[in-house]
């Protein structure tokens, strides 16, 4: 069986591979990412300089950063500078539209298989988790009410916990504890079901002792 991770894993390796693939990209037209920053800034048109540095000013490590970059641009022939306004020559305009064009089609890799509907919602349901996680409480625990199965776990229940009629039976009535997950005893249907564990220390065991 694969190897299963939580979300904290595919976010890392998500992120790590974006950059991964979007330097390589980068780096196929002989451009750093201040390169691309500064070569994008100009694609609408001629800027004046101070205001693509200002735009750009919390990408800098410091402030001699964006003269080294477009001093690099400018010797390579990518970007013209005159009387403090940046333009992209037609080197530059060719070398920005071909990077452009790698960026766009890892980007439409990067989501192959998945559809418009599903991207919407993973979009939306990351954003709602970023949203829980930016300084919301832990929701606090209850005492168990109305469910004899899982007061015969013997802990408290998250406040989310539900132990509704039509859940009883369900093979995922579960809740979690501070440390464990468990499933409620007064389940017939679960007593004798394979997904009857809980998870201590990293094994699972089974929750089920006979009376």
């Amino acid at each position: 069986m694969a190897e299963q991770h939580r979300i904290g894993y595919w976010l890392a390796e998500l992120d790590r591979l974006i950059n991964l693939r979007f330097d390589e990209d980068l780096a196929a037209g002989e451009l750093g990412r201040r390169h691309w920053q500064l070569l994008h800034s100009l694609d609408g048109g001629p800027a004046p300089a101070d205001r693509v540095r200002e735009g750009l000013a919390p990408f800098w490590k410091d402030a001699a950063e964006f003269g080294i970059q477009l001093g690099q641009l400018v010797d390579r022939g990518l970007v013209a500078e005159d009387a403090g306004t940046l333009t992209l020559t037609e080197a530059g305009r060719a070398t920005h539209d071909a990077a452009f064009a790698r960026i766009g089609r890892r980007r439409r890799a990067m989501v192959e298989g998945i559809t418009d509907e599903r991207y919407a919602e993973t979009m939306r349901v990351l954003a709602r988790m970023a949203e829980n996680m930016a300084g919301s409480e832990v929701p606090p625990a209850r005492d168990v009410n109305g469910c004899a199965g899982c007061a015969d776990v013997g802990v408290t229940v998250p406040a989310w916990h539900d132990c509704g009629p039509s859940l009883t039976s369900s093979l995922t009535h579960r809740f979690v504890s501070s440390r464990e997950v468990r499933t409620c005893s007064r389940s017939p249907q679960l007593r004798d079901s394979v997904q009857s564990r809980s998870i201590r220390s990293g094994r699972l065991e089974s929750l089920w002792e006979e009376p």
